[in-house]
Protein backbone atom coordinates (compact mmCIF):
# COMPACT_ATOMS: atom_id res chain seq x y z
CA UNK A 1 0.00 0.00 0.00
CA UNK A 2 1.39 3.47 -0.91
CA UNK A 3 0.54 7.16 -0.26
CA UNK A 4 3.13 9.66 -1.59
CA UNK A 5 2.84 13.73 -2.25
CA UNK A 6 4.77 13.85 -5.60
CA UNK A 7 8.61 13.80 -4.89
CA UNK A 8 10.93 15.78 -7.97
CA UNK A 9 14.38 14.48 -7.67
CA UNK A 10 17.03 15.90 -9.13
CA UNK A 11 19.50 14.28 -7.42
CA UNK A 12 22.76 14.68 -8.74
CA UNK A 13 22.66 17.96 -10.56
CA UNK A 14 20.96 20.03 -7.85
CA UNK A 15 22.82 22.55 -5.26
CA UNK A 16 21.66 23.17 -1.77
CA UNK A 17 19.04 25.55 -1.73
CA UNK A 18 19.43 26.17 2.18
CA UNK A 19 22.15 27.32 4.56
CA UNK A 20 23.14 25.28 7.22
CA UNK A 21 22.66 27.46 10.39
CA UNK A 22 20.98 26.11 13.97
CA UNK A 23 18.37 28.05 12.94
CA UNK A 24 18.10 26.32 9.36
CA UNK A 25 18.04 22.84 11.19
CA UNK A 26 15.07 23.55 13.22
CA UNK A 27 12.98 24.45 10.68
CA UNK A 28 14.08 21.71 8.01
CA UNK A 29 13.57 19.00 11.01
CA UNK A 30 9.70 21.00 11.42
CA UNK A 31 8.84 20.88 7.39
CA UNK A 32 10.22 17.42 7.05
CA UNK A 33 8.13 15.79 9.76
CA UNK A 34 4.94 17.96 8.88
CA UNK A 35 5.45 16.78 5.18
CA UNK A 36 5.78 13.35 6.13
CA UNK A 37 3.11 12.95 8.69
CA UNK A 38 0.86 14.33 5.89
CA UNK A 39 2.31 12.03 2.81
CA UNK A 40 1.96 8.77 5.23
CA UNK A 41 -2.18 9.36 5.64
CA UNK A 42 -2.00 7.57 8.92
CA UNK A 43 -4.11 9.00 12.20
CA UNK A 44 -2.30 10.43 14.50
CA UNK A 45 1.02 9.74 13.09
CA UNK A 46 4.10 9.51 15.04
CA UNK A 47 7.73 10.56 13.00
CA UNK A 48 10.60 9.63 14.01
CA UNK A 49 13.81 11.42 13.88
CA UNK A 50 15.93 11.58 10.58
CA UNK A 51 18.89 10.32 8.83
CA UNK A 52 19.97 13.26 7.30
CA UNK A 53 22.03 12.23 4.29
CA UNK A 54 24.66 14.76 2.21
CA UNK A 55 23.81 17.44 0.53
CA UNK A 56 25.08 15.91 -2.73
CA UNK A 57 21.25 13.52 -2.28
CA UNK A 58 19.48 16.08 -0.44
CA UNK A 59 17.12 13.43 1.14
CA UNK A 60 16.11 12.85 5.10
CA UNK A 61 15.19 9.58 5.48
CA UNK A 62 11.86 9.53 8.59
CA UNK A 63 10.36 6.27 9.90
CA UNK A 64 6.56 7.23 10.41
CA UNK A 65 4.16 4.99 12.50
CA UNK A 66 0.30 5.92 13.14
CA UNK A 67 -2.94 3.74 12.90
CA UNK A 68 -4.53 3.09 9.06
CA UNK A 69 -7.35 5.45 8.34
CA UNK A 70 -9.44 2.98 6.15
CA UNK A 71 -12.28 1.31 7.98
CA UNK A 72 -11.39 -2.26 6.76
CA UNK A 73 -8.29 -2.00 8.51
CA UNK A 74 -10.11 -1.31 11.57
CA UNK A 75 -7.17 0.99 13.25
CA UNK A 76 -4.55 -1.44 12.36
CA UNK A 77 -0.83 -0.18 13.13
CA UNK A 78 1.35 0.47 10.14
CA UNK A 79 4.64 2.14 9.33
CA UNK A 80 6.21 3.54 6.54
CA UNK A 81 9.41 4.43 4.98
CA UNK A 82 9.57 8.14 4.34
CA UNK A 83 12.09 10.25 2.16
CA UNK A 84 11.74 13.97 1.88
CA UNK A 85 13.54 16.21 -0.49
CA UNK A 86 15.13 18.94 0.98
CA UNK A 87 15.16 21.52 -2.16
CA UNK A 88 11.90 20.30 -3.77
CA UNK A 89 10.57 20.09 0.16
CA UNK A 90 8.38 17.22 -0.99
CA UNK A 91 8.18 13.93 0.32
CA UNK A 92 7.60 10.05 -0.56
CA UNK A 93 6.75 7.55 1.32
CA UNK A 94 6.64 3.57 1.15
CA UNK A 95 5.33 1.05 3.36
CA UNK A 96 7.88 -0.48 5.42
CA UNK A 97 5.90 -3.10 7.65
CA UNK A 98 8.67 -5.48 8.13
CA UNK A 99 10.50 -2.90 10.43
CA UNK A 100 7.30 -2.12 12.88
CA UNK A 101 8.51 -4.94 15.36
CA UNK A 102 12.02 -3.78 15.06
CA UNK A 103 11.09 0.02 16.20
CA UNK A 104 10.13 -1.03 19.65
CA UNK A 105 13.43 -2.71 20.37
CA UNK A 106 15.49 0.10 19.03
CA UNK A 107 13.47 3.42 18.18
CA UNK A 108 14.87 5.97 20.01
CA UNK A 109 18.21 4.88 20.01
CA UNK A 110 19.50 8.24 21.55
CA UNK A 111 18.68 6.27 24.84
CA UNK A 112 20.73 4.96 27.20
CA UNK A 113 23.74 5.79 25.71
CA UNK A 114 26.05 8.46 27.60
CA UNK A 115 26.80 11.24 25.22
CA UNK A 116 29.71 13.71 26.18
CA UNK A 117 28.82 17.74 24.94
CA UNK A 118 31.04 18.83 21.92
CA UNK A 119 29.57 22.24 21.25
CA UNK A 120 26.81 24.68 22.71
CA UNK A 121 25.51 26.68 20.41
CA UNK A 122 28.30 26.33 18.03
CA UNK A 123 31.39 26.45 20.09
CA UNK A 124 33.20 24.10 22.23
CA UNK A 125 32.73 23.68 25.96
CA UNK A 126 35.46 24.97 28.15
CA UNK A 127 34.67 23.09 30.88
CA UNK A 128 37.92 20.86 32.76
CA UNK A 129 35.56 18.22 33.34
CA UNK A 130 33.64 16.42 30.81
CA UNK A 131 29.51 18.04 30.72
CA UNK A 132 27.73 14.68 29.75
CA UNK A 133 24.23 13.64 29.50
CA UNK A 134 22.17 10.00 29.17
CA UNK A 135 18.11 9.60 28.56
CA UNK A 136 17.37 6.61 30.67
CA UNK A 137 14.47 4.32 29.92
CA UNK A 138 13.70 5.64 33.15
CA UNK A 139 12.53 8.72 32.26
CA UNK A 140 15.28 10.70 33.65
CA UNK A 141 17.91 12.48 31.91
CA UNK A 142 21.47 12.53 34.26
CA UNK A 143 24.70 13.52 33.67
CA UNK A 144 27.54 15.77 35.02
CA UNK A 145 27.17 19.40 33.90
CA UNK A 146 30.88 20.69 34.29
CA UNK A 147 30.53 21.12 38.06
CA UNK A 148 27.85 18.73 39.49
CA UNK A 149 25.74 16.09 38.83
CA UNK A 150 22.27 16.71 38.12
CA UNK A 151 18.91 14.73 36.80
CA UNK A 152 15.96 15.99 35.66
CA UNK A 153 12.96 14.27 34.46
CA UNK A 154 12.20 14.20 30.27
CA UNK A 155 9.75 13.46 27.68
CA UNK A 156 11.02 12.06 24.26
CA UNK A 157 8.28 11.31 21.64
CA UNK A 158 9.31 10.95 17.92
CA UNK A 159 12.17 13.57 16.98
CA UNK A 160 10.25 15.75 19.85
CA UNK A 161 11.94 15.97 23.42
CA UNK A 162 11.43 18.04 26.15
CA UNK A 163 13.51 18.38 29.71
CA UNK A 164 11.07 19.22 32.79
CA UNK A 165 12.09 21.15 35.38
CA UNK A 166 13.66 21.35 38.16
CA UNK A 167 17.13 19.91 37.71
CA UNK A 168 18.39 17.97 40.66
CA UNK A 169 21.66 17.72 41.79
CA UNK A 170 24.68 17.73 43.41
CA UNK A 171 25.64 21.82 45.15
CA UNK A 172 29.71 21.29 45.00
CA UNK A 173 30.92 25.05 44.57
CA UNK A 174 33.12 25.83 41.50
CA UNK A 175 35.31 28.42 39.70
CA UNK A 176 32.77 31.22 38.34
CA UNK A 177 33.83 30.32 34.65
CA UNK A 178 32.54 26.71 35.37
CA UNK A 179 29.70 27.40 36.93
CA UNK A 180 28.59 30.13 34.28
CA UNK A 181 29.04 27.38 31.94
CA UNK A 182 27.19 25.11 33.72
CA UNK A 183 23.98 27.28 34.27
CA UNK A 184 23.97 27.54 30.25
CA UNK A 185 24.06 24.32 29.44
CA UNK A 186 21.37 23.35 32.13
CA UNK A 187 19.27 26.57 30.63
CA UNK A 188 19.82 25.61 27.29
CA UNK A 189 18.57 21.29 27.81
CA UNK A 190 15.84 23.19 29.47
CA UNK A 191 14.58 24.58 26.10
CA UNK A 192 15.21 21.48 24.09
CA UNK A 193 12.76 21.14 21.56
CA UNK A 194 14.05 18.33 18.99
CA UNK A 195 16.76 15.68 18.62
CA UNK A 196 18.43 14.48 15.55
CA UNK A 197 21.80 11.58 14.72
CA UNK A 198 23.68 12.61 12.63
CA UNK A 199 24.65 9.53 9.50
CA UNK A 200 28.04 9.45 11.85
CA UNK A 201 26.49 9.00 14.77
CA UNK A 202 26.44 12.48 16.76
CA UNK A 203 23.32 13.97 18.60
CA UNK A 204 22.10 17.32 18.32
CA UNK A 205 19.35 18.67 20.55
CA UNK A 206 18.28 21.92 19.14
CA UNK A 207 15.85 24.65 20.68
CA UNK A 208 12.45 26.58 19.37
CA UNK A 209 15.08 29.27 19.02
CA UNK A 210 17.47 27.21 16.84
CA UNK A 211 19.99 27.07 19.40
CA UNK A 212 21.76 23.58 19.34
CA UNK A 213 23.74 21.27 21.97
CA UNK A 214 25.85 18.63 20.08
CA UNK A 215 26.96 15.22 21.42
CA UNK A 216 29.41 12.18 20.77
CA UNK A 217 29.00 9.08 22.12
CA UNK A 218 31.26 8.32 24.75
CA UNK A 219 33.61 5.00 24.49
Amino acid sequence: MRRSIPLAIALASATSAWSATPASYAALDKASAAACAAASGFRNPIVHAPVRFADTSGIDARLVEGRWPQPHMKGRQGTMLCLYNRRARRAEVQEAAMWQAKIAQTDPPVRDTSWRLTAIGGSAPTASTPITLMLGSDGHATGTSGCNRYSARYVLNGASLRVVPPFIGTGIACPAAAMNLERRYQAALQKASTWSLTPNGRLTITQQSGGTLSFRAER
